[in-house]
Formats: structure tokens, sequence, C-alpha cells
């Protein structure tokens, strides 16, 4: 950088390359030379600072939005799942008591059945023979015969 060579005044500069630089300008312009080098230095360091930071918070929001996006996500498949599982039981429940009425009146069904097959088996045969044994004219005669 400088021209002029004065011995002894080895400056080590900061950046990329730390050059050595002799230099024949005062201690004065020396000094403000490097204050100009560290303003810029500490500008750029700045600068990078800054814009680490915004990554750091622009990857802290997408990591909260992700986070957030998650758990909405489980969420709604929770109430989904829950409201499926009251779906299917209120269905099964529905379906137990159908079936459950359903036996109760075959059985019901059944009793009278059985009730009336009793009935008639116990009555069919006095009629058929009273029938068959020529009793129903002989009934009438008496009925009539009693009324008269």
């Amino acid at each position: 950088m400088a021209s002029h060579k004065v011995p002894n005044a080895i400056i080590d500069l900061p950046g990329k390359n730390s050059e050595k630089v002799e230099n024949s300008k005062p201690a004065a312009m020396v000094a403000a030379y490097l204050v100009k080098v560290s303003k810029v230095e500490n500008s750029k360091s700045k600068t990078k600072a800054k814009t680490k930071a915004k990554a750091k918070a622009k990857a802290k929001a997408k990591a909260k939005a992700k986070a957030k996006a998650k758990a909405k996500a489980k969420a709604k498949a929770k109430a989904k799942a829950k409201a499926k599982a009251k779906a299917k039981a209120k269905a099964k429940a529905k379906a137990k008591a159908k079936a459950k009425a359903k036996a109760k009146a075959k059985a019901k069904a059944k009793a009278a059945s059985i009730s009336l097959n009793d009935t008639a088996k116990t009555l069919a045969p006095f009629c058929f023979r009273s029938i068959l044994n020529g009793a129903a004219p002989i009934i009438v005669t008496v009925h009539v015969f009693l009324f008269l």
C-alpha cells in the first residue's frame, strides 16, 4: 500500500490476508487508517451478525409454524378419530338394541304361537272327534230341545 518505506513501522492489518505493511506516514495517519479499516471490519461483522440473526429468526419462525401446523393436524386427527369411534360405538349400540328387540319380539311371537298351538292341540281332538262321530247334530238337537 505505502510506497515509502520506514524501518520498524510494520503493521498487521485485519482481513482475509493479514499482510505486513511497511509505512512511512506519521503514526496519526496510520492510526486513522487502522480506525477506518476496523470500522469497515466492524460494519462487515455487524452486517454478518444481522444476516445471521435474521436467518436464525426466520428458521425459528419456520420451525414454530411447522410445529403449530403439526399440532393442529394432530388435534384434527385426534378429533376425527374420536368422532369416528363415537359414531362406531353409537351404531354398535343401536344394532345391539335392534337385535335385542328383534329377539324379544321373536321370543314373544314364539311363546304366543306355542300357547295357541297348545290350545289348538288340546281342543282339536275333541272338535274333530265330535264332528266325525256325528256329535254335532246331537249337540244342536240337545240345544234346540233345551231352549224350546
